[in-house]
C-alpha cells in the first residue's frame, strides 16, 4: 500500500487545485469559487478527464460543430471529457468542490468487466 501526498498546490483562475501525481493517473482536489471571468475553453490532446462533483454545481460548456452546448452538473455526478473535446467549466453558486482524474486510455477495449470482476475475499 502507498499513501500519496500532494505534489503541489496552485491557484488557477478562481480555483485552488491540490495535485496528486500517481504513476498512471493524476488526481486533483479542486475548490472552485464563483467568478465572472470569461469561460476558459481548453482541450486535452491525449488524456481523458473525469470530474466527480463532491459539493456544489458546475456549468459545463462543450464546443461542437453545431455550436456551444451548456449543461449543469450537480453534487454526486460524474462528467467525462474525452481527448480533443473543447470544454469550459465554472462554478454555479458560491463554491464547488470537484475531484478530477486525468488518465491516458491505452486500449480500445472496454475494461469495465475487469474492474467489476477484480475482487476476491481472502
Amino acid at each position: 500500500m502507498k499513501i500519496s501526498k500532494s505534489s503541489n498546490m496552485a491557484e488557477f483562475g478562481s480555483a485552488l487545485r491540490i495535485y496528486y501525481n500517481l504513476d498512471d493517473v493524476r488526481v486533483s482536489d479542486v475548490h472552485l469559487h464563483n467568478s465572472k471571468n470569461d469561460d476558459l475553453y481548453h482541450i486535452h490532446t491525449k488524456i481523458t478527464e473525469i470530474l466527480f462533483i463532491i459539493d456544489g454545481s458546475l456549468e459545463i460548456k462543450i464546443k461542437t460543430d453545431k455550436g456551444i452546448e451548456t449543461y449543469t452538473a450537480n453534487r454526486n455526478k460524474v462528467v467525462i471529457f474525452y481527448p480533443h473535446e473543447s470544454h469550459a467549466v465554472k462554478c454555479v453558486g458560491r463554491s464547488a468542490r470537484v475531484i478530477v482524474f486525468k488518465y491516458v486510455k491505452n486500449t480500445d477495449k472496454n475494461l469495465l468487466n475487469l474492474f467489476i470482476d477484480d475482487w476476491e475475499s481472502d
